[in-house]
């Protein structure tokens, strides 16, 4: 059996940010915000996969809005998203990644990320709207040293 060719991630355009919203709401997450850089995973013919953000607050990231369409789940698409979230914000010189779920800490724990005290998150990424405003209490907080 030939397995899927890996998606290609690049920078969403307008039409994927707006997939992005749509598939947001549906999933029942928050809008993106202004500051979020939105990478989309594209199959080689062009549809759209999915799509992941990055906001910066400081010298650390926050990994913010991964959402995968059904159809292509359990592909390599969240994987390949969330690595190149992780390259973006090595490129541009972050110290750790810093992300909230309710429902894909194994995922995510799969890749390296770390449960920590939100407590323990610096001051500028907990002041972002997703911390203050956008996510319970009860979603669990997770870090990754890049």
């Amino acid at each position: 059996m030939a397995t899927a060719p890996l998606p290609r991630v690049n920078p969403a355009d307008a039409g994927a940010r707006a997939w992005a919203g749509r598939a947001l709401e549906a999933a029942g997450l928050c809008a993106l915000g202004e500051a979020t850089e939105l990478l989309a995973a594209r199959a080689p013919d062009g549809v759209l996969l999915g799509v992941a953000g990055l906001e910066r607050y400081g010298g650390d990231g926050l990994l913010r809005s991964l959402v995968v369409a059904p159809a292509a789940r359990r592909s390599g698409t969240g994987a390949a998203l969330v690595a190149a979230v992780e390259q973006r914000a090595a490129a541009l010189g972050l110290g750790a990644l810093y992300l909230l779920t309710e429902s894909a800490m194994a995922f995510f724990a799969a890749r390296g990320y770390e449960r920590v005290p939100r407590e323990s998150v610096p001051a500028a990424v907990r002041g972002s709207e997703q911390f203050r405003l956008h996510c319970p209490a009860s979603a669990v907080c997770l870090r990754k040293y890049l």
